[in-house]
């Protein structure tokens, strides 16, 4: 293209101000938004976080945590911790993009791309307490259970006091249209970052623990 540099930011402006808001990132993603159609979102409040996300072979050698108290392993408890298998869908995906959109106010002429499926990581592994319970027929007068009772010991059970919650996490790449120097549009990426695409939270009794990994 051929022209000063006012005259190119003049026509880029020209055709880029006639792009409907949203275009940019529906055309990028169409194929996205067509699956989407078919599929649900996961329902982060209430997802199911029986299965765990890894290997076959490595989820045999793992060890299910009663308290995550009871952790005494050389590496981070984060970095062992193995995460529930969320199977994320297409409808996931197009939610995520559309709030990044909505939330970080992009133009008509910017999109964004999302790595996909996001990673896990875990933010805190929860917190059990001891709950007394009313002690054992024997001991049933007393105001508490007796510590040498086998049977008051059986009426002493931990209660979930904080959920462990894990962190689903996505690098997310922002681009903006613009016309290059032979007068085409073209991608120019100008940022990239990791967001945050759903908290999910699991009981710490069913929190396992397996061969150590790296951080995503």
């Amino acid at each position: 293209m051929t022209g000063g540099t006012d005259d190119v930011a003049a026509l880029e402006q020209r055709i880029l101000g006639v792009i409907p808001p949203g275009a940019v990132m529906a055309a990028r993603h169409m194929w996205t938004h067509l699956e989407a159609e078919f599929d649900t979102p996961v329902d982060a409040a209430n997802a199911d976080t029986g299965a765990s996300a890894f290997a076959e072979a490595d989820v045999a050698m793992a060890d299910t945590l009663s308290d995550p108290a009871d952790y005494s392993g050389i590496d981070p408890i984060e970095d062992v911790a193995i995460a529930p298998e969320i199977r994320w869908t297409d409808a996931d995906k197009r939610q995520s993009l559309e709030r990044y959109a909505r939330d970080n106010r992009l133009t008509s002429s910017e999109w964004v791309d999302m790595k996909w499926p996001p990673q896990a990581q875990l933010l805190t592994p929860g917190n059990l307490c001891d709950s007394r319970r009313n002690a054992c027929a024997t001991h049933e007068e007393l105001d508490e259970p007796v510590a040498e009772c086998a049977d008051c010991d059986e009426a002493i059970a931990p209660v979930v006091e904080s959920n462990a919650v894990w962190s689903f996490n996505a690098r997310v790449t922002r681009y903006e249209l613009a016309v290059g120097a032979d007068g085409r549009l073209e991608d120019i990426e100008f940022s990239s970052e990791v967001e945050t695409v759903a908290e999910i939270e699991q009981d710490p009794r069913t929190l396992r623990i397996g061969p150590r990994r790296g951080r995503t």
